[in-house]
């Protein structure tokens, strides 16, 4: 019955959390706060001791390895604690749906890994199959734009050349698999251009005295004398090196920086990613065993 509840949580919390993500760019930390609490509650009533140690010492890897990522501004603070969540409220692939799955013709594929696991690989592989996809497209219709461009195309295809090897051994043991990552050539190809999807997509300017712990540095397209002064080393802050900036700003006389604004929303991947593996157990060995 406890998993039940947990699962229920997990998809209405993470649903919600996407529609506020791609509603104002933000999830909502009491929400994301009440799914850890309850996870922790959860985990107390329906585990031993020792299962119960196992599951907090996972969230704690989970949160660790997500604010590593945060750090240097690969994924949003909500989404750290999102995923730490997720890895309270469903720590197992929940034994209740594989009968519920049976009766629609799926055995679901159980992982005998925390079932967060194949949870954040698939959404990152939807995140960089699908972004890449897009903005690679508005790239060729701003060329003219671009330094150099031809010769990151052709860097692009470099890279993608290099990766061609993987999709031949994915498709000597799927061909299911080795179809689902042919389209992360598009994440190759974005590679040389990064800088250039930051400036022309993203990068807006804002008052320092505006700046808030949420901001994202937009420091591709920074001088390197604005970046030392301030003292900058990665894109985002927290509260407290935030008036440390703010200090710096002051004392160089610095008004503005540059921030990337409407970034691409990750906390619908997120969903996604967590339907597919409920439905599927973990979508990569099921995929494996249909190929």
């Amino acid at each position: 019955m406890l998993d039940i509840i947990g699962v229920i949580i997990a998809l209405l919390g993470t649903l919600y959390s996407s529609y506020t993500d791609i509603k104002t760019g933000e999830v909502s930390e009491k929400l994301v706060y009440s799914m850890i609490g309850i996870g922790v509650i959860l985990v107390i009533l329906d585990y031993s001791m020792s299962s119960a140690i196992w599951i907090f010492g996972l969230a704690a890897l989970v949160f660790a390895l997500g604010f590593a990522l945060y750090i240097f501004g690969q994924i949003g603070g909500g989404d750290v604690f999102l995923f730490t969540a997720l890895a309270l409220l469903v720590p197992n692939y929940p034994a209740f749906l594989k009968p519920l799955m049976a009766q629609l013709g799926i055995s679901p594929v159980t992982p005998i890994y925390p079932f967060i696991v194949p949870v954040f690989l698939m959404s990152g592989i939807f995140f960089m199959v699908v972004i890449p996809t897009i903005y690679l497209r508005k790239l060729f219709k701003q060329k003219k734009r671009i330094e150099d461009f031809r010769r990151k195309v052709l860097y692009g295809l470099i890279y993608c050349a290099v990766f061609l090897p993987l999709i031949y051994m994915w498709s000597r043991l799927s061909s299911l698999i080795a179809v689902l990552f042919i389209p992360m050539f598009f994440a190759f190809m974005i590679i040389p251009f990064k800088d250039d999807v930051v400036r022309l997509f993203f990068a807006r300017k804002k008052k320092v005295s505006a700046l808030n712990d949420d901001d994202v540095l937009a420091l591709e397209v920074m001088s390197q004398g604005v970046i030392k002064k301030l003292g900058l080393w990665r894109k985002t802050f927290t509260k407290l090196e935030l008036g440390k900036i703010k200090e710096r700003a002051k004392k160089y006389k610095i008004t503005t920086v540059m921030v990337c604004e409407d970034l691409p929303k990750y906390v619908p991947y997120i969903f996604a990613s967590l339907v597919l593996n409920l439905i599927f157990g973990d979508v990569f060995f099921y995929l494996f065993q249909l190929g």
